[in-house]
């Protein structure tokens, strides 16, 4: 199956750490995941889950739309 996340942001809020922690079980359990951001990375936290993303091979697409 194929994914897409679509969220505002990432960001120290619990949505943006549920889309990142859903999005790593899910490529775990072989799905092809991505997540689609619109208003950038916003702080610390975010790089964090970014980098989770990354690690698990979750394509992550940013529209830097502020």
């Amino acid at each position: 199956m194929r994914v897409l996340q679509v969220i505002n942001s990432l960001s120290a809020g619990g949505a943006e750490v549920f889309v990142t922690n859903l999005s790593v079980e899910l490529a775990r359990q072989g799905h092809k995941v991505a997540v689609l951001i619109y208003a950038g990375i916003l702080d610390d936290k975010g790089r964090d889950l970014e980098e989770k993303l990354s690690k698990n091979n979750i394509d992550l697409f940013n529209l830097k739309i502020k």
